[in-house]
């Protein structure tokens, strides 16, 4: 399965960088049930995360994300 590219909430993901820490506080049963609350499963929490459950990110966003940062930090500097 590739990454889907689709996202949800604020910005590009749908999962902040606040809730992404509190969620690695968490272990064992307090992780898994939060990621079946907040997120309906690790199926849903990957889609937001534009990630494969199985296979990681997709080549194809790795090298979007990279144009991206790369145009941002030109423009940023000039």
């Amino acid at each position: 399965m590739a990454a889907d590219k689709r996202s949800s909430g604020d910005g590009e993901f749908g999962v902040t960088l606040a809730e992404l820490r509190e969620l690695m506080e968490l272990r064992g049963t307090d992780a898994l049930q939060r990621i079946q609350t907040q997120y309906s499963g690790v199926l849903e929490l990957c889609r937001r995360l534009c990630t494969s459950p199985t296979e990681g990110l997709c080549i194809d966003f790795v090298y979007d994300r990279r144009r991206w940062l790369t145009q941002s930090r030109l423009h940023n500097a000039i």
